[in-house]
């Protein structure tokens, strides 16, 4: 595959995400948020796209009520970037 093609596939991705997310299971949301700011965050040709469909998704939850979830990173560390 050439960098066109996996930018390409990753955009698609982006977009099913844009259109599951509401749907899905707690687990899987969470799964998709990760992949959405890792995908905004490390590739920059695809970071106006998912900063879209961060906000379109700005509305959808998970819960993690019947487990202790610790989350390593504070709001603050992305504050500064």
């Amino acid at each position: 595959m050439t960098v066109d093609q996996i930018l390409q596939e990753l955009d698609s991705l982006l977009d099913l995400v844009a259109e599951a997310i509401h749907q899905a299971q707690n687990r899987m949301r969470y799964t998709m948020n990760g992949f959405v700011i890792a995908v905004g965050g490390y590739i920059s040709d695809l970071s106006a796209n998912a900063i879209y469909v961060a906000k379109k998704s700005a509305g959808c939850r998970w819960i993690w009520a019947a487990r202790r979830a610790r989350f390593p990173m504070r709001r603050s560390t992305f504050r500064n970037r």
